[in-house]
């Protein structure tokens, strides 16, 4: 009340000068990314945050990603988190979950969400079950990764893409279906 009584008692100019200088500031517009940008500066963002946090999965390092997502963070970070691994999904995933329950906060990248489905027990029985079968006591910190979608993949009659974010949604335990609800929300579809 002090600050309107104040305001009351000034000249007009000296108001709408003050008005201008406390209630007007307006934050910088906001920049535009592209969602391939945003991802990389996210990651970027906690690799340097966090010495725990890496990145593991097929040519995420010296190619930058399959879809240049990682571009410059085997440079910026190094092969100790940012890793190759070679082309067996069940493997580097399971590598992520263990990971992940001994405390550290990988993010495991899949070419495509379709090879994502050879690591289906490893994402679903070891990551979002053991959270889950465990009272909540074993978090798994882990970020699974994939591209999904007509541009995500090459269609070459054999790897047509599959629903396989509809299978997860009708099909997941808790943790799964509620991570799914909340990208639909963010996404607004």
């Amino acid at each position: 009340m002090a600050v309107v009584a104040v305001l009351v008692r000034r000249p007009l100019e000296q108001v709408s000068g003050l008005l201008r200088r406390l209630f007007l500031w307006t934050a910088p517009a906001a920049l535009q990314v592209t969602v391939h940008k945003a991802i990389n500066q996210g990651m970027d963002e906690e690799l340097e945050r966090d010495e725990q946090v890496f990145l593991l999965g097929e040519e995420v390092a010296q190619y930058d990603g399959a879809y240049k997502v990682s571009r410059g963070l085997w440079k910026k970070y190094g092969d100790k988190r940012i890793i190759d691994t070679p082309i067996s999904e069940m493997g580097f995933a399971g590598i992520a979950v263990g990971a992940a329950m001994a405390g550290l906060w990988p993010i495991c990248e899949f070419m495509t969400f379709s090879f994502s489905m050879q690591a289906i027990d490893q994402v679903i029985n070891s990551a979002a079950k053991t959270c889950y079968m465990s009272g909540g006591l074993q978090s798994v910190p882990v970020v699974f990764r994939e591209p999904n979608g007509a541009s995500a993949v090459r269609v070459t009659g054999a790897d047509v893409p599959m629903p396989y974010a509809t299978i997860l949604e009708d099909n997941s335990v808790p943790q799964v279906k509620d991570i799914i609800f909340a990208i639909k929300k963010t996404l607004n579809i």
